[in-house]
């Protein structure tokens, strides 16, 4: 009877350690395609998520963004060209960080790498492409635009560090998430150009914040 009593006493004293079930976050990134042209440029996109979290290391993230993607041919003959592309993305990601595989209790190096994570999932990207290009008509230099358009699976990959900022009750209530992500994409007309052997594809820099969202969960050890 004793040993019970004890054992019971014990759990009891063992220290809960609450997070949020689920984040909303927003978020800005910079994006270079890779494409059939030669020369691309860096642009911006806006991203918006909503995370659950099975632990505070395990994460499931779905997320939508919107941007530009741009670039240019080298050339300054009948094969020059240039593109503006504008895109929305949907995507389904799981996220592991690094505190899930290891005990950091107690150790300062791996306390500081519980953080980083990798992810990856699929997406669905739609891309309207205004393209430019140079043809002759009538033995003259003209301009002709198009305005291809298309949908393509998307296959995210990413790698990132996710600074968490406590509230009062040690609980994760604001995240700073700073990451690398590159897009493969199951196609070839990101720059309304379908040429070339590979596919298109393009990365991203990112840096974002999530709120956490009420609903509160415990996990075994301090987060």
């Amino acid at each position: 009877m004793l040993s019970v009593i004890t054992c019971c006493s014990i759990t009891q004293a063992q220290p809960a350690y609450n997070y949020s079930k689920f984040d909303f976050g927003i978020a800005a990134a910079i994006n270079k395609p890779y494409t059939d042209e030669l020369s691309t440029d860096f642009k911006p996109s806006g991203l918006v998520n909503i995370t659950y979290n099975q632990t505070p290391f395990i994460n499931y993230v779905a997320e939508l963004q919107a941007g530009e993607l741009t670039g240019k041919s080298y050339y300054s003959d009948l094969n020059k060209r240039d593109f503006s592309t504008k895109f929305a993305m949907a995507s389904l990601r799981g996220q592991l960080q690094a505190g899930q595989l290891f005990n950091y209790y107690n150790n300062r190096f791996l306390n500081a790498m519980k953080n980083l994570y990798i992810s990856s999932g699929i997406g669905a990207m739609y891309t309207r492409a205004e393209v430019n290009s140079i043809v002759i008509q009538n033995n003259q230099y003209k301009t002709v635009v198009s305005r291809p358009s298309d949908y393509a699976v998307v296959i995210p990959a990413r790698v990132g560090y996710e600074f968490k900022i406590f509230n009062y009750d040690k609980e994760p209530f604001i995240k700073v998430d700073i990451g690398y992500q590159f897009n493969y994409i199951f196609g070839d007309s990101l720059d309304g150009n379908i040429s070339g052997s590979s596919n298109d594809s393009f990365s991203q820099f990112t840096l974002g914040i999530k709120f956490a969202v009420p609903g509160v969960a415990t996990y075994k050890r301090p987060i």
